[in-house]
């Protein structure tokens, strides 16, 4: 069972989580393309759009 302090970590783990991947996709040159567990595609980087050629 949860307690408020069990909930404050977590959410805490999942912005630390959520703050890396934003350096993650944000700061690599190569394409990168994240999907869901049905593989549809819900985040990529800007290399990604370039090498598609689509404008954000």
């Amino acid at each position: 069972m949860y307690n408020n302090y069990n909930c404050i970590e977590e959410i805490e783990k999942i912005k630390m989580e959520n703050r890396a991947l934003k350096i993650f996709f944000e700061n690599t040159s190569e394409c990168l393309v994240m999907v869901d567990k049905d593989g549809y595609i819900i985040k990529t980087n800007n290399a990604y759009l370039k090498f598609l050629n689509i404008r954000q």
